[in-house]
C-alpha cells in the first residue's frame, strides 16, 4: 500500500513539473523578457522526491541537458561563431540558430554568457534578436578578457521552437601586443641622462600601466641591488640616470623590458648607441612685453667650444615640435612673433650627424602692459528705508584699445559710512550685491574700492538718501546702468557700445566657436534688415545670444559677426531650396569679413535673374532662394526671366523695386551709395547683381551667378569692376535694371527698438571695401 501511494505521488509531481515547464516554453516571443531567469539555470532543473515510506524528506538534484520540449515545438541547435579581437575592440558576438532539420529560424532571441555570467548593459540583459538564423550582439571587449574565457549562447525559443544552449567556445586571453622603442642621450661619464622608453600598443596608441626596466650591456640597472622599475605613463617610461665611467667609450646596447599588465602584453626592444662628440646649445631666457616681436637667438658649439656650422635646430612647446630651422654659420634666430602675457616654456633640440642629439629648456616671460581701469559705482540718489538696494560697480579700461575686454580679475569692496559691507568678485566687469539699507531717513555714504593685482586699484563714492515711499520718484531712483538697449538710448564709448550699463551683455570672444539656434540668428538678421529699412545702414556692433548661453547677449564687431552670417548664407545657398537651418556654428578664430554674402551659382541655364535677385536678398537680409525667386518671377526655360517679373518677385519678399535704364544708371548708383540698397543689372541676355559701391563711386561689387569665379560669363567676373566698364556692358535692346530697397510695415514700438539698437551699438556700418569680394561657393 505504501508503495502504491509513493508511485502515485511521484507521477503527480512529475506531471505538474512538465506542465509548468511547458507553459514557459509555450509563451510567445514577446514574453521572453525574463529569459535570464527562466533559462539561467536551465541545466539545473530540480526534482524533489518525497520519500513517504522512510517518513522523511530527501532532496535529489537531477541535471537536465536541455529544456523540456513541448509536443508541438521543433527542437533547435545553436552555435557560437568563432572570432578574434583584442581588449577595447568593438566586435560582434554572433550565434547561428537552426532547427533540428537544419532549417532557418526567424524568431526568438539569444543571450550570451561569459564564464557562466550573462552579458548585461546597465544591469539589463543584452538580447540579440534571431533573424535568418543569426543573432548578433555588438560588444566591446572588456579588460576581464585578458585571460582564457568560455563563451556560450542561450536561445530563448518561441511559440514554434524549443530553447537550446550552445557548446562553450574557449577563447584565449586578448591582451594587446606592445612595441617598445628606446631613446638615449650620449652616455658620458658623470652625465645625468634621461632614458626614455616609448611604449605603444599594436594600434599605435600610447600605453599607460605596467612597469619597465632598463638593461645596459645586458645588466639590469639597479639601485641598492634592486632593479629600478619605471612606471609607464602616456606611452613613456622615463628614468633619470647618471652614467658610470666604464661606459664612456664602448658601443653600448640599451634594452628596455616592459612587464605588461592585465591589458597589455610585455615586450622588449634593443638599441645600439655609439658614443660621439657632445654638442652644446647656447641660448638665453628672455623677458619681453606683449608688444614685442620676439626672436630667440641660438648658437651651437662642440665640447671644445668650436662652432658647429650645420645641423637642425628644433623648437618644442608642450612636447610638440612647432618649428625646425637649419643653422647658418652655427647660428639661428628663431621667430616667435607677438606672444601673450605669461611664462612660455620651450625646448630646443639640436640634431646633426656626428654629434649628440642635445636638448635644453628655454623660458620666455612676457609681461603685459597694465592699462588703468575706471570704477563706476552705480546707485540711485534715494532708496527705500530698510529696503533692498542693489549695489552695482562697473570696472572698465579707460584706454579704448582694451575696452572690448571682459574684466574677471579682482574684487570690489563695498562700504557704507566707512563700515565694510562685502567683498564681491568681478564677473564680466561687474560687481553686484543686494544690501539691506538702514531703517532710517538719512544720508549715507557708499564707497566702492576696486582691488586687483593685475589692473591696479580704483575707487568711487556716492551719497544716497534713505526715505519712505513718499520721498521717492522716477528721477531720484534712476541709475545709469542695468538698461535694456532695446528700450533706452545708452551713450557709446568711443563709438563702441557701453555694455557695462546694459543688463546681461558681455563682450564676445573674437576667437571662439559659437553655435546659434534659428531663433537666435534670425533675431539679428531680421533686426538688421529693419535697420537698413529705417536707417539705410546697420550698426557697427552686433549683440547675439548663443545656444550654450541663451540668457546672455554677446557683443561682437560687425566684421566678426559676418563670419557667422557668412556660414549661414553658405548653408542657405547650398541647400538650394533656401531652408533656414535649425542652428548654425562658426569658428571666429583668425577670420573676419566686411561682407557676409556668398556667390550663388545658378542651377539652370535660364535662372540668372532669380539667382541675382537671391544674392541681393542676402545683402538686404531678407533671403529667399533662386528656386523661390524663379517661381515668383515666372521664369521659364523658353523665355528666361524678365525685369518686370523680377520686380514682381522682389515685391513679394519685403522689397521695393524701381526700374532704371542705361540713361538713368547714375541715379541707381547714387541710391546704392546711400545704403540699404542692391541693384539688378541687365547685360547681353544675362542678369547679374550689384551689391556695393566704393566710397568714391568709381567701382561696384558685382556678383555673377554664371561662369567661372575669376572670369564670369558675359565678361563680368564676381569682383569689383569699374563703373565705366559696367556701363559698357549694357545691351542695346533692353537696358532695364532694378533698384532694390526694403519695404516693411513696422509698428512704432518695433521702430523705436530697432533705432535704439542701431544707435547703442555704433551707427552706420559702411562696407565699401574694394580689397574684398564675396567668396565662391
Amino acid at each position: 500500500m505504501n508503495i502504491k501511494i509513493k508511485n502515485v505521488l511521484f507521477f503527480l509531481v512529475i506531471f505538474a513539473l512538465i506542465l509548468g515547464l511547458s507553459s514557459v516554453n509555450a509563451t510567445d516571443d514577446d514574453s521572453q523578457d525574463n529569459l535570464g531567469d527562466t533559462l539561467n539555470d536551465v541545466d539545473d532543473v530540480k526534482i524533489i522526491e518525497n520519500n513517504i515510506e522512510n517518513s522523511k524528506m530527501e532532496k535529489a538534484e537531477v541535471k537536465s541537458d536541455k529544456a523540456i520540449k513541448g509536443d508541438s515545438k521543433v527542437n533547435t541547435n545553436i552555435e557560437v561563431e568563432n572570432f578574434t579581437g583584442k581588449i577595447g575592440d568593438n566586435i560582434q558576438l554572433k550565434a547561428i540558430v537552426k532547427d533540428e532539420n537544419d532549417d532557418i529560424v526567424n524568431s526568438g532571441k539569444v543571450l550570451f554568457k561569459v564564464n557562466k555570467e550573462t552579458i548585461k548593459d546597465n544591469g539589463q540583459i543584452s538580447y540579440a534578436q534571431v533573424l535568418n538564423s543569426t543573432a548578433i550582439l555588438n560588444y566591446t571587449i572588456p579588460k576581464s578578457w585578458n585571460k582564457t574565457i568560455s563563451l556560450e549562447a542561450v536561445y530563448s525559443g518561441s511559440s514554434q521552437y524549443n530553447s537550446c544552449r550552445s557548446n562553450e567556445l574557449i577563447l584565449n586571453g586578448m591582451k594587446l601586443d606592445t612595441t617598445v622603442s628606446v631613446k638615449s642621450y650620449n652616455l658620458i661619464y658623470g652625465e645625468n641622462i634621461c632614458l626614455t622608453a616609448e611604449v605603444i600598443d599594436e594600434k599605435g596608441n600610447p600605453v599607460s600601466g605596467g612597469k619597465a626596466i632598463y638593461k645596459i650591456n645586458g645588466a639590469t640597472l639597479k639601485s641598492n641591488d634592486t632593479a629600478i622599475e619605471v612606471r609607464v605613463r602616456n606611452g613613456s617610461a622615463i628614468l633619470n640616470y647618471t652614467t658610470p665611467l666604464s661606459w664612456t667609450t664602448n658601443n653600448i646596447t640599451i634594452q628596455a623590458v616592459y612587464s605588461g599588465n592585465e591589458i597589455f602584453e610585455g615586450s622588449r626592444s634593443n638599441l645600439s648607441i655609439k658614443t660621439v662628440k657632445e654638442a652644446i646649445i647656447n641660448s638665453n631666457n628672455l623677458i619681453k612685453t606683449t608688444n614685442d616681436i620676439v626672436y630667440l637667438n641660438v648658437n651651437v658649439t662642440d665640447e671644445d667650444a668650436n662652432i658647429i656650422e650645420s645641423g637642425k635646430i628644433r623648437l618644442y612647446q608642450n612636447n610638440k615640435m612647432i618649428g625646425e630651422n637649419s643653422l647658418i654659420d652655427g647660428k639661428r634666430e628663431l621667430y616667435l612673433g607677438k606672444m601673450s602675457a605669461g611664462n612660455h616654456d620651450f625646448k630646443l633640440e639640436f640634431i646633426s650627424s656626428g654629434y649628440t642629439k642635445t636638448t635644453i629648456p628655454v623660458s620666455v616671460t612676457i609681461k603685459d602692459e597694465t592699462p588703468i581701469v575706471n570704477l563706476l559705482l552705480d546707485i540711485p540718489q534715494a532708496t527705500q528705508s530698510a529696503g533692498k538696494l542693489e549695489l552695482r560697480a562697473y570696472v572698465t579700461f579707460n584706454n579704448t584699445k582694451y575696452y572690448k575686454t571682459n574684466i574677471n580679475s579682482g574684487y570690489v569692496l563695498f562700504k557704507i559710512d566707512n563700515r565694510e559691507i562685502k567683498k564681491v568678485g568681478i564677473v564680466n566687469s561687474k560687481a553686484l550685491y543686494n544690501y539691506t539699507m538702514p531703517n532710517d531717513k538719512s544720508n549715507h555714504i557708499i564707497d566702492a574700492y576696486y582691488v586687483s593685482g593685475i589692473y591696479g586699484n580704483n575707487s568711487d563714492t556716492k551719497i544716497i538718501q534713505t526715505t519712505d515711499n513718499s520721498g521717492l520718484n522716477k528721477e531720484n531712483t534712476a541709475i545709469k546702468g542695468n538698461k535694456n538697449p532695446l528700450d533706452s538710448i545708452i551713450e557709446t564709448v568711443g563709438g563702441m557700445p557701453n555694455i557695462s550699463l546694459m543688463t546681461n551683455y558681455v563682450w564676445a570672444d573674437e576667437n571662439a566657436v559659437y553655435t546659434l539656434t534659428r531663433e537666435q540668428y534670425q533675431e539679428i538678421t531680421v533686426r538688421d534688415s529693419y535697420s537698413m529699412y529705417l536707417n539705410n545702414f546697420m550698426s557697427r556692433y552686433v549683440a547675439f545670444k548663443t545656444k550654450s548661453e541663451p540668457d546672455v547677449y554677446h557683443v561682437l564687431r560687425r566684421e566678426k559677426w559676418n563670419v557667422i552670417e557668412k556660414a549661414l548664407n553658405l548653408n542657405l545657398v547650398l541647400s538650394n531650396e533656401g531652408a533656414y537651418p535649425e542652428e548654425i556654428t562658426a569658428n571666429l578664430k583668425g577670420v573676419e569679413y566686411t561682407y557676409s554674402e556668398v556667390r550663388d551659382v545658378q542651377n539652370t541655364s535660364y535662372t540668372c535673374g532669380p539667382t541675382s535677385l537671391s544674392m541681393c536678398s542676402q545683402t538686404l537680409k531678407t533671403y529667399f532662394s533662386e528656386y523661390r525667386g524663379a517661381i515668383n518671377a515666372g521664369s521659364t526655360y523658353a523665355d528666361g526671366s524678365s525685369t518686370s517679373g523680377l520686380a514682381n518677385a522682389a515685391r513679394m519678399h519685403n522689397m521695393s523695386a524701381t526700374f532704371y535704364y542705361n540713361t538713368t544708371f547714375d541715379n541707381a548708383l547714387n541710391e546704392l551709395s546711400k545704403g540699404g540698397c542692391a541693384l539688378i543689372f541687365h547685360t547681353w541676355n544675362h542678369y547679374v547683381a550689384i551689391l556695393d559701391i566704393s566710397k568714391d563711386k568709381s567701382k561696384v561689387l558685382v556678383a555673377n551667378p554664371s561662369g567661372t569665379y575669376n572670369e564670369g560669363s558675359h565678361g563680368m567676373p564676381t569682383n569689383w569692376l569699374s563703373v565705366s566698364y559696367v556701363k559698357s556692358c549694357f545691351n542695346n535692346y533692353d537696358t532695364s535694371g532694378l533698384i532694390l530697397k526694403l519695404n516693411y510695415n513696422l509698428t512704432g514700438t518695433v521702430k523705436n527698438q530697432v533705432n535704439n539698437m542701431y544707435n547703442n551699438f555704433g551707427a552706420k556700418y559702411i562696407r565699401s571695401n574694394t580689397s574684398e569680394r564675396i567668396p565662391n561657393t
